[in-house]
């Protein structure tokens, strides 16, 4: 009895130590709320609440969203488009109707475009501006590049290789012309209509920090959206037939 006892002591030993560790974590992650008075189990159940309607996600190199609806999906675009930087390249991936047109316009509102971001499709680069600086933001939609021709064509090596912006639609189409490092993002619809799941995929060190900063900007607006409350600016525009397209 001795002897079985003294075999698993170091593992017993080692569970205590971990339980002890996983309790001193705890409480630090909890201690900033716990100073602003709320308690452990009020803060739990909002990280239960928040969890059921997919605003709360661990950040490592994947962050996944579930967006409730187009003004949802516009909303976290913003949040993106407001943290990009000269030479940040964004690849939006997903079927016809994902979402991605509504992602681009969020991001384009959010870096500050002078004009509405729409689908470039049938002429496959959007050049845009903004008033603060003389960076641009590139909007491509590569659903009808139909070789390597087709891409340098449109300057796609020159593009890519710029200081400004690029948010490219259908990147799985010019794959061989991608960067080592970049933000995937695929969509996908879900089983609710209006519902998309945004994966967010981050490589490269400089993504890995744009994903961390995305992810406190949906944490500190993830309230307001959850309960359905959005902001005059952050309305999803409408087309000029009044219908949304390519949501």
């Amino acid at each position: 009895m001795i002897r079985i006892f003294s075999a698993w002591a170091p593992i017993y030993l080692l569970m205590r130590l971990f339980a002890i560790i996983g309790k001193i974590a705890s409480a630090l992650t909890l201690l900033p709320e716990k100073r602003r008075g709320i308690s452990t189990a009020h803060l739990y159940c909002r990280w239960v609440s928040r969890a059921k309607e997919g605003l709360y996600a661990t950040v490592g190199q994947e962050l996944k969203v579930l967006s409730h609806n187009p003004q949802h999906t516009w909303q976290i675009g913003f949040w993106l488009g407001d943290l990009l930087k000269g030479g940040d390249i964004v690849c939006l991936s997903g079927e016809l109707g994902a979402g991605k047109t509504a992602l681009a316009r969020g991001i384009g509102a959010g870096w500050g475009a002078l004009e509405g971001v729409n689908s470039p499709t049938f002429v496959f680069v959007h050049e845009h501006r903004r008033a603060r600086d003389s960076l641009r933001l590139y909007h491509l939609d590569c659903y009808r590049l139909a070789s390597e021709g087709d891409a340098l064509s449109i300057g796609l090596e020159d593009i890519l290789a710029s200081s400004d912006v690029t948010v490219i639609e259908w990147p799985e189409r010019i794959l061989s012309f991608l960067p080592d490092e970049h933000l995937w993002i695929g969509l996908e619809q879900v089983e609710v209509a209006d519902q998309r799941l945004l994966t967010f995929r981050a490589i490269g060190t400089r993504y890995l920090t744009l994903l961390e900063e995305l992810h406190r900007n949906i944490e500190s607006g993830a309230e307001s959206v959850g309960t359905g409350k959005m902001n005059a600016e952050s309305r999803i525009p409408l087309a000029d037939d009044g219908e949304r397209s390519d949501l």
